[in-house]
């Protein structure tokens, strides 16, 4: 199991490197990058400068390592969770909103890390992170275009938009659980996401919140598979 703070990594789970990992995210979101060294990044993980580096060539190639393995992580999740077969749309929301409060929950300083980068716009080089945000939105395209084919989602509504405001207010939420923690265990933020936002949008025909459909209704039940979303129009 990763250490606390760092994303599993693809590698073999190999316990120095996951703490070297989770010391690294911590000190990178505590100090910045330039500010953290090697040697307080070996200390906070209780190995050498040597088993740092028979993992990573550098501190920079470990900052590039850790980031990578955050962002693939949860695109990887992401991914599972907009393909899944659901037997509702709000249940197909709620699994994809899941991945996102998982992660809070369980790596919160590696959120805060990919936050720090992100945002501060220095990092570009590292990873583009517009094309990783345009890539993860893809997916919600692609869930949101189904689910009208399927007449779950109103036709009126653009499904881009509509998926647009969904991850918004998923990503105020994932936030919410890292940052306010106290807030999130006091209010039902999570469990009241899902409806709020369908109610909110008037998204959903009256019968699509059951779990089957109406006799007469030419809707399907489960949301056709797709694993890969459709290009948004130009």
């Amino acid at each position: 199991m990763a250490a606390p703070g760092a994303y599993p990594s693809p590698h073999p789970p190999e316990p120095a490197r996951h703490r070297i990992a989770a010391a690294a995210v911590r000190l990178f979101c505590e100090k910045g990058y330039e500010a953290t060294s090697v040697r307080e990044i070996v200390a906070a993980a209780g190995v050498t400068k040597p088993v740092l580096y028979y993992y990573f060539q550098s501190k920079e190639e470990l900052f590039h390592r850790v980031l990578r393995d955050a962002t693939d992580h949860l695109t990887a999740e992401l991914t599972a969770a907009c393909a899944a077969s659901r037997p509702t749309f709000t249940e197909q929301l709620g699994g994809i909103a899941r991945v996102y409060f998982d992660a809070a929950r369980a790596y919160p300083d590696a959120v805060r890390f990919v936050h720090v980068v992100a945002f501060s716009g220095v990092y570009q080089h590292v990873l583009d992170f517009a094309a990783y945000w345009e890539g993860n939105m893809r997916l919600l395209f692609g869930v949101f275009a189904r689910a009208q084919q399927a007449g779950w989602l109103r036709q009126d509504l653009s499904p881009r938009t509509a998926a647009f405001h969904f991850l918004s207010l998923v990503l105020g939420t994932m936030r919410a659980i890292v940052y306010f923690p106290r807030l999130a265990a006091t209010e039902p933020l999570e469990a009241s996401l899902v409806p709020l936002f369908l109610d909110a949008v008037d998204g959903l025909t009256p019968s699509c919140a059951a779990a089957e459909p109406p006799p007469d209704s030419a809707r399907v039940r489960h949301l056709p598979s797709a694993p890969q979303a459709p290009e948004p129009p130009p």
